[in-house]
């Protein structure tokens, strides 16, 4: 890796997590970039689940609620549920003991292929009349029978 978006120092057995130049901002000096505030609840998410090596990251969400600044942070995680093929994560970035930011992760566990090929739907899709107007509420949807 050649470049980083944090430092991580273990202050009193806890990890604490330095912004360096590279995750500030454009808009705002003071503040982290999205990118580096992506990253670092990923790192978290994906530390929770490293004893869990058959599983995968299949969907992410990341809300950025508060503004972060460029000051010492912290993740905290939990694992929300931990099934045999799925594995939930919510992880929070803290500074001075106030969420500013979260991610929600999934992690999927791979399976086999089905033997019979997937399901397809017999009709192809019809394009619709060239002449298609909405009706008066603004649909411009029918039914076969209208």
């Amino acid at each position: 890796m050649t470049q980083a978006f944090f430092a991580a120092h273990d202050v009193n057995g806890a990890e604490v997590l330095t912004p360096l130049e590279s995750s500030s901002s454009n808009w705002n000096r003071d503040h982290i970039r999205g990118p580096a505030l992506t990253s670092i609840l990923a790192r978290a998410a994906e530390r929770a689940v490293s004893t869990r090596i058959d599983v995968r990251p299949a969907r992410a969400t990341f809300e950025f609620f508060r503004p972060s600044h460029m000051v010492a942070s912290r993740t905290e995680t939990t694992v929300v549920r931990d099934g045999r093929r799925t594995v939930l994560v919510d992880a929070r970035l803290l500074q001075a003991d106030t969420m500013v930011a979260r991610a929600q992760v999934m992690f999927l566990a791979s399976g086999a292929n089905p033997p019979e090929p997937l399901w397809a739907p017999d009709d192809a899709f019809e394009v619709p009349p060239s002449d298609l107007t909405a009706d008066r509420y603004g649909r411009l949807y029918r039914s076969g029978n209208d």
